[in-house]
């Protein structure tokens, strides 16, 4: 799944928070995460995200 597929599918399901975190874990995955939010800003601004930093740790509650 590329990111703007990611992206549609996030908005298209309703998903509260998008955070990209399967981004270069995988040879043919080497995608630079901005552009998923870039995607998510420009063709879904209302859609949530976290970007998160290495060693982060991340409590959602909704």
């Amino acid at each position: 799944m590329s990111s703007r597929e990611a992206a549609d599918f996030s908005a298209m399901v309703g998903i509260d928070l998008n955070v990209p975190i399967h981004y270069d874990m995988f040879p043919n995955n080497r995608e630079n995460p901005a552009y998923f939010v870039d995607y998510l800003f420009h063709y879904y601004h209302n859609q949530k995200f976290h970007m998160m930093v290495p060693g982060e740790r991340f409590i959602y509650q909704k």
